[in-house]
């Protein structure tokens, strides 16, 4: 057995070889969850503190033994620094091992009702809770599917609305969105889609700064988001970073963009999203018309740099040196910058929540 005097906790550096990742880890992460578990330590970067990597001296440099994700996530946000609980050389191998496995081994089961009633689902899925299982299951339950399409092969697939094609005004064809249909100002409420396990009545405004799964059965069959009776929408926050191909990022701005026109064309305003990585600024605005003004983008703390690049983006746009962008969350870093620009702030749901 391993004595607690035998483990030392210390502060190591993440940037200068100081440690090195397990060698042939059997753990993987998908860059989805990869995102989320970067956004779970900038939320809440406490949690480094309260559970910290298990290291283990080798020749020089340490070894993380558990938690070569959280490492990873780390290094990729700029931390400098990381707290590691550092094991005795002496530590037997057959032990360095077991907790490899043992550490990542969940012995509990999630009660799907409780969270269901206890919980905020986009809590849940900020904090890196997988509940696509339990959104599918309150689905279910509130709207009474009667067939399964996973279970029963003969059950016929909704129509792709998707395949609907929209007028276009560039080479890509990426819809073109209606100026008429502009969003002017942020009308109360605003709420994140698939924030309640019901859908909720009275939403005036919804946002897709959620995970993606959360809104990609609306490409398929937007009636649910027709049927709530929503004012306003911003477009849907398809996942684009730096990583993605380009191939790939202009068909998720074609999804986005089609369900935003497909949205104005039912009477719905809508706010352009601008929250994609630089490389793909330029691919973002097609199909938004020239003088087009009502933008929305998700701050992240820390990086105001995009925030700049995304208000060039509406300035260049709109033609206005205040474009009407609304920027949702970022923390105070990111307020101030909206106060300097004379720009609207909104808390995200999450800190929201917590005032």
């Amino acid at each position: 057995m391993v004595s607690q005097k035998n483990i030392h906790i210390r502060d190591l550096e993440v940037n200068k070889g100081q440690i090195e990742g397990l060698p042939k880890n059997p753990r993987f992460i998908r860059d989805d969850r990869f995102e989320a578990l970067k956004k779970s330590i900038e939320d809440a970067p406490e949690m480094l503190a309260l559970r910290e990597l298990l290291v283990y001296p080798n020749d020089g440099k340490y070894v993380i033994i558990a938690g070569n994700m959280r490492f990873r996530a780390c290094k990729d946000l700029g931390y400098k620094e990381i707290p590691c609980k550092v094991l005795d050389e002496d530590t037997p191998v057959e032990k360095l091992r077991e907790y490899a496995i043992k550490d990542n081994v969940a012995f509990g089961s999630d009660d799907w009702d409780i969270l269901a009633n206890e919980w905020d689902a986009v809590e849940l899925g900020d904090w890196g809770v997988e509940i696509s299982d339990f959104d599918v299951k309150a689905d279910k339950e509130e709207d009474e599917i009667e067939e399964d399409e996973e279970d029963d092969e003969q059950v016929k697939e909704k129509p792709v609305i998707l395949d609907i094609l929209l007028p276009s005004d560039n080479d890509l064809e990426i819809p073109c969105l209606l100026k008429e249909h502009m969003a002017g100002r942020v009308e109360l409420p605003i709420t994140p889609w698939g924030a309640n396990s019901r859908l909720t009545v009275g939403v005036n405004t919804y946002h897709f700064y959620v995970d993606d799964y959360r809104f990609d059965a609306l490409f398929r069959d937007p009636s649910k988001l027709v049927e709530s009776g929503c004012k306003k929408i911003v477009e849907p926050n398809c996942s684009l970073h730096d990583q993605t191909p380009i191939a790939y990022g202009l068909q998720l701005i074609y999804k986005k963009r089609w369900l935003a026109r497909y949205m104005q064309e039912v009477g719905v305003d809508v706010y352009v999203d601008l929250n994609v990585a630089p490389k793909f600024a330029e691919y973002n605005t097609l199909g938004v018309p020239e003088g087009w003004d009502a933008f929305f983008t998700r701050g992240l703390a820390g990086q105001i740099d995009l925030l700049n690049i995304d208000l060039e983006t509406a300035r260049r746009v709109s033609g206005k040196e205040t474009p009407n962008l609304v920027v949702y969350g970022g923390g105070k870093d990111a307020e101030k910058f909206c106060q300097r620009n004379g720009l609207l702030y909104i808390n995200d749901f999450i800190n929201a929540k917590k005032d």
